[in-house]
């Protein structure tokens, strides 16, 4: 069930991100999310999703780690924060590759992209990442991939999370899987200025 011709997600997403943390100055939620796609229907990354976890869970993969806390802390803490309500229960996540169903299925995350990181380029394994300096708010980037094409994407901007804070990288990461999943959703009530679109 390959997908080919998914890597239209081909702009920087970090112009997203940008707008993401000039909104969340003006708003009371502290965590601002875009959900980004190459589909109108706001079921596509779902039933993807849904498909590639039927046979088991869905691979959590860093491409990077800012944190002190180890990395597989860091999967583990996004994997246990994805199953369950944020993904709707239609799928669980493992950050263990030896786990996944179809490891070639994986939801794949970037901390603090630089300007020119696409979502192809986070589902390409053989593609380097460039970062930014890591500083002011922490900008993320998500993708489901099936192997290196994009089949949804998310950008978040929250604010700087603590050494060691698994609550906040958890809250994060709840929040992330619900815009990337849930029906119908632009992006955390967004505006409509800012649609669903290809990257």
């Amino acid at each position: 069930m390959k997908r080919h011709g998914l890597d239209l997600m081909a702009r920087p997403a970090i112009a997203g991100l940008a707008l993401l943390g000039l909104a969340a100055c003006g708003t009371n939620d502290p965590i601002r999310s875009i959900n980004y796609a190459n589909s109108p229907d706001s079921d596509y990354t779902r039933d993807f999703m849904q498909w590639a976890g039927s046979s088991g869970p869905v691979l959590i993969e860093l491409r990077d780690n800012p944190f002190p806390i180890g990395a597989a802390v860091v999967a583990r803490t996004i994997a246990e924060a994805s199953n369950g309500a944020p993904s709707g229960g239609i799928v669980t996540f493992t950050a263990n590759p030896a786990d996944a169903a179809r490891p070639e299925w994986r939801v794949v995350y970037s901390f603090y992209p630089g300007s020119a990181v696409t979502s192809a380029q986070l589902c390409d394994e053989s593609r380097q990442l460039a970062h930014r300096p890591q500083e002011g708010r922490l900008e993320v980037l998500v993708a489901f991939c099936n192997e290196r094409y994009v089949i949804g994407s998310v950008g978040i901007s929250a604010p700087p999370i603590a050494p060691g804070d698994t609550v906040g990288l958890a809250q994060l990461a709840e929040r992330g899987m619900t815009d990337l999943l849930q029906p119908g959703k632009r992006g955390n009530d967004y505006p409509d200025k800012y649609p669903r679109r290809s990257m």
